[in-house]
């Protein structure tokens, strides 16, 4: 989601703004991000930045209150699952997904593990949690499990392990 982040700080930048247009996770889970730039530039400007992100694959939605959703293509990071099993609700979704591996992808799942990870572990592990309880129901159901979830899963275990070694 930082390479999401940095692109879209990039292309705010180049515009005449105010002041620099705050860009937060988007509260809504079918959106990535959220920035209040609409409130900052000319309509044409406005226009412009819409269209570059478009033109890039991006989604883009006007919000309530001012805001602009903005939503980025993603390309799954490598798969490189852990060497040892992880403690917690992250590692009984990490094992239940590699247990039942599907590849489906929903993303609104991904985009909530996406914004838990920016978070934190304390917020991984909510998400873990509950999409964990959610894989279990669709397994009773015999429902696909979302399987592209794995290497998003293993990037942000990777990246909360380097931080917590600094």
């Amino acid at each position: 989601m930082s390479a999401a982040r940095a692109q879209a700080r990039s292309w705010m930048e180049a515009l005449p703004a105010a002041r620099p247009p705050a860009l937060r996770r988007a509260e809504d889970p079918d959106w990535l991000l959220a920035t209040d730039l609409p409130g900052l530039v000319s309509a044409e400007h406005l226009a412009r930045f819409r269209e570059q992100a478009e033109r890039a694959g991006w989604r883009t939605a006007p919000a309530q209150a001012g805001w602009l959703l903005l939503d980025a293509p993603l390309t799954p990071p490598p798969v490189e699952v852990p060497e040892t099993p992880l403690p917690g609700e992250t590692g009984a979704l990490l094992s239940l997904l590699l247990r039942h591996p599907d590849g489906a992808e929903d993303l609104r799942d991904l985009r909530t593990l996406l914004k838990a990870a920016e978070q934190g572990s304390a917020a991984l592990e909510r998400v873990c949690a509950q999409l964990h309880r959610e894989g279990a129901v669709r397994l009773r159901e015999g429902r696909p499990l979302p399987g592209a979830l794995i290497p998003w899963l293993c990037a942000a275990i990777r990246r909360n392990e380097q931080e917590e070694k600094r």
